[in-house]
């Protein structure tokens, strides 16, 4: 009965292990789309701002500037701070 009742607690840690690895590597995907993202948005921004003004949609263009630079912005301030 004492068998049984290790084999049992022995399987559940298993398990748990394996949903815990399972999470660890989801947490790793979410990171590395979100850190290219966050790296490809502002050139995606002020790429889209300069087809758009090609367009002469001048609205467009603005709102791709302001995604570029509210996107950038912070990028900017993280490197200038790493510099001091």
């Amino acid at each position: 009965m004492a068998e049984k009742s290790l084999d049992a607690e022995i399987e559940a840690q298993r398990k748990a292990n394996e949903v815990a690895a399972d999470d660890h590597k989801a947490q790793n995907i979410c990171m590395v789309i979100a850190t290219t993202a966050y790296s490809i948005l502002p050139y995606a921004g002020f790429g889209s701002a300069i087809v758009c003004a090609a367009f002469g949609q001048p609205v467009a263009a603005t709102f791709g500037a302001l995604i570029g630079a509210v996107t950038a912005g912070p990028q900017i301030i993280q490197e200038i701070r790493k510099k001091r």
